[in-house]
């Protein structure tokens, strides 16, 4: 904790004189929500993430042996708080350097500063497009960000359904200018993404996004292929199928739309994913609607899925969830989300964006 904490400061202290030579912005997020989660039965849930309350996996395995526990769960949840510093210099000629330092910031425990979450440099240039290099958000992932009203809380896609989206370390990544509304990105990945030295080729990951976004109406598609061994990373099993958990699927494809006006919107997306942790047959199926209704300050929201893994039979995920926005940058917010993996719970939360 101390090392992070001194990592944290000095980065800090590294930023502060960037900004007498350019623009330098301290944004962040702040978001905690009291959260009770049910575990009804000891299935295991393929797809746990840190941030989504589905306690029938790895956040309420109190034995560790990768079966839900049962009972109840009750207590705060920091949902991707953050702190991070961006900035940018005019180097002429209509291209310019940009960077970023982001950090996770756990408001819940005594944690603190994190692990780092998107950090790179980069180029950007009016005509060409932007090229980046560091830690980011793969174009896979990018691709469909936009299509979660649940976002970094309890029923946040990544977790009730179980979508794969990453951010690699090791990345050099490609965005297009916007044409009309049309963005094409790419990325590729060099050995270390999953912490092991385990590539032997100049790049073992790849990532291709295409996305339309104009006049209300969005629409993203996007394929990522990963290396065997990279696949195939952790190896491990639980009751003698894949644990969804510690790896990667080896190749997968998506894609998602939607529309959204001034008092309604809707979307959906579509995911397939090939030989998880490139285990033959271990393929997974998923897809999501939702929706929303806007009026005043308020929004009243809804999401429907389903998530197929050949390994054990298919289940449903369903949530409602009512915002209510202060202002644009405060916002409290309840949901009640309910699988058929064997979980239910409920969250009371508080986001504030700087």
């Amino acid at each position: 904790m101390n090392k992070k904490l001194i990592a944290f400061a000095v980065a800090a202290a590294a930023a502060a004189p960037l900004a007498a030579q350019a623009d330098v912005t301290i944004y962040g997020k702040a978001n905690v929500s009291y959260d009770g989660v049910k575990c009804d039965g000891g299935k295991y849930h393929y797809k746990v993430t840190s941030n989504s309350a589905q306690g029938c996996g790895a956040l309420y395995d109190v034995d560790g042996d990768g079966v839900a526990d049962f009972g109840t769960s009750y207590g705060p949840e920091s949902r991707s708080s953050r702190l991070g510093f961006k900035g940018s210099e005019d180097l002429g000629n209509g291209m310019k350097a940009i960077w970023k330092m982001e950090f996770s910031v756990d408001m819940a425990t005594n944690s603190a500063v994190g692990s780092t979450r998107n950090a790179y440099v980069g180029l950007a240039g009016d005509a060409w497009g932007t090229i980046l290099m560091g830690r980011h958000d793969t174009p896979y992932k990018l691709a469909t960000a936009k299509l979660d009203y649940f976002s970094d809380q309890l029923a946040d896609f990544n977790g009730t359904i179980g979508f794969e989206d990453l951010r690699a370390q090791n990345a050099a990544a490609y965005i297009s200018p916007n044409w009309g509304g049309f963005t094409l990105s790419a990325a590729i990945v060099a050995p270390g993404f999953l912490g092991g030295d385990v590539g032997r080729d100049w790049a073992e990951a790849y990532s291709i996004a295409g996305v339309y976004d104009n006049g209300g109406f969005f629409l993203g598609a996007a394929w990522e292929k990963f290396d065997s061994e990279w696949a195939s990373f952790s190896g491990s099993t639980i009751n003698g199928v894949p644990d969804a958990n510690s790896g990667v699927a080896k190749d997968k494809w998506k894609i998602g739309g939607g529309w959204e006006g001034e008092v309604f919107g809707i979307d959906g997306i579509w995911e397939s994913r090939n030989d998880q942790q490139d285990a033959s047959g271990a393929d997974v199926d998923s897809w999501q609607i939702q929706g929303k209704y806007m009026f005043g300050n308020n929004t009243i929201k809804g999401m429907f899925g389903n998530t197929d893994p050949d390994w054990e039979s298919d289940y449903n995920s369903w949530a409602l969830g009512w915002d209510y926005n202060f202002t644009r940058r405060t916002q409290l917010w309840v949901q009640y989300a309910d699988s058929d993996d064997h979980w239910r719970g409920y969250a009371l939360g508080l986001t504030h964006n700087f």
